[in-house]
């Protein structure tokens, strides 16, 4: 009877212990080597292990190295993929066509990553192998489906024509350019057919107005007419994704005043209009007309510029530097529900950017919890949020916690697990340790300990 007695109640502690919405890391290796009340130094750095996709010129496969990168403080892990990529292989029989060249920028923004790059002219066929060994080696590791890369400013085109960006391959890439060319109707023999189906990045607006965020769709075009292609699919607004939002008129009266053309010499793209195309009365928005630069700049190689001369609004010129600061990307966060029980994920969008700074992941958090937290939170009481190896450190300020304390132990911890799980969306981050001005906090609220790092709790996602 004593022994039935022990089990029952070593049952009921086990039972107990796994309700709990806070889950600590006990684990001594992963965590820093610091004393109660001691300010965190710089630790461990970020380590990422991608898997590279190069190319064997004997078979014309890709082939996989597996990499280990230090990540440098304040660098997306998109960047450091890539820089490395062109670096070259580590095994001579292996090669990327564009290795030694330089990396521009990378631009995430939805399912879609842009690569910009920069060297020595190529030709057609090793800018497609080369993008191929782009496109697996970003797909393989930064959660994305397509890949669009842009050699000297200008996105890949096949023969002069858009062709989209690319998806993850499994078969050898001669055999898949050769099937990209035959897509075109001028290489389909017999063909009266000047239509062909293309991928296409879609770029609409947020709910907030404030950025823009791409849609990917299949787009069947007619070979002649490209750019009034992607405009009407732009006036169809998203089909998809309902956190953006069409900005041109669908009654398409505009597109039949609509001129275009190309100037070659300068890779200008010049649409004028007669009638206002915008939905919004006015001059239209630096986010509206950035999302038309994207969209058509995204698919139309030999072009990286657009003047829109729109009636009365007047001419407006377009080009990456004025465009680039309205894309966005969304993140994935998580708010304390109502009844402070469970947390609750919603998709925010920030600057992509700065998109890849855990800082601005956890105060996007906070701005939108201004009120789901219970009290009044602002930017000021995040201090300061930081990476260091796996573990995600953030500190918040006193008077944060203070408000916080005012609460019972089981609001507490939905609030703080709230920002646990936030952090962990970022896939280097698996536990998170709490500071409150620089220092470590040994007990907060009645029975809590926020001493060692938290892990991420899935059980309380509503």
């Amino acid at each position: 009877m004593k022994n039935k007695t022990i089990c029952l109640i070593l049952a009921v502690v086990l039972f107990l212990c796994s309700c709990s919405s806070i889950k600590e890391n006990d684990y001594i290796g992963d965590l820093p080597a610091l004393t109660v009340g001691s300010v965190i130094e710089e630790g461990s750095p970020q380590i990422i292990k991608p898997s590279l996709y190069y190319l064997d010129p004997q078979t014309n496969k890709l082939v996989v190295e597996a990499r280990s990168l230090i990540v440098p403080k304040n660098m997306a892990v998109e960047e450091v993929i890539m820089e490395t990529l062109l670096a070259g292989p580590t095994q001579s029989s292996l090669e990327i066509p564009c290795e030694d060249y330089k990396l521009d920028k990378v631009e995430k923004s939805g399912s879609l990553i842009n690569v910009y790059i920069s060297g020595k002219e190529l030709n057609e066929r090793e800018m497609f192998f080369s993008s191929c060994c782009i496109a697996d080696s970003m797909i393989e590791y930064c959660n994305v489906s397509y890949v669009s890369v842009f050699f000297n400013g200008f996105v890949f085109g096949i023969n002069g024509y858009p062709c989209g960006p690319f998806t993850k391959t499994d078969v050898d890439v001669e055999s898949l350019y050769q099937e990209y060319i035959a897509r075109y109707p001028a290489n389909q023999e017999g063909s009266e057919s000047k239509n062909i189906t293309l991928d296409t990045p879609l770029y609409f607006i947020t709910e907030s107005g404030e950025f823009i965020l791409t849609e990917v769709r299949s787009v069947t075009y007619n070979i002649d007419s490209f750019v009034t292609d992607i405009l009407y699919q732009l006036a169809q607004g998203p089909k998809y994704n309902f956190n953006i939002y069409g900005f041109l008129t669908s009654d398409m009266k505009w597109m039949n005043d609509m001129e275009s053309s190309i100037d070659a010499e300068n890779h200008l793209l010049i649409l004028r209009f007669e009638t206002n195309p915008f939905r919004r009365t006015g001059a239209p928005s630096k986010q509206e007309m950035s999302a038309i630069y994207y969209t058509l700049c995204g698919m139309l190689p030999n072009v990286d510029a657009v003047i829109l001369d729109i009636g009365t609004s007047g001419m407006v010129y377009l080009n990456k530097s004025n465009t680039a600061g309205n894309l966005g990307q969304n993140l994935r966060i998580y708010t304390p529900y109502y009844d402070f029980t469970t947390i609750s994920p919603v998709n925010v969008t920030i600057s992509s950017e700065s998109a890849h700074q855990i800082t601005k992941r956890i105060a996007a958090l906070i701005n939108r919890n201004n009120s789901s937290f219970g009290f009044p939170v602002s930017d000021k009481d995040l201090v300061s949020a930081r990476i260091e190896g796996s573990i995600c450190i953030v500190d918040l300020s006193s008077e944060f916690y203070e408000k916080l304390s005012k609460f019972s132990d089981a609001r507490i911890s939905v609030v703080l697990q709230s920002i646990v799980n936030t952090a962990a969306e970022d896939s280097r981050i698996k536990t998170v340790l709490f500071l409150s001005d620089g220092a470590r906090i040994q007990n907060y609220g009645e029975n809590l300990s926020l001493f060692y790092p938290l892990f991420p709790n899935i059980g309380i996602i509503s």
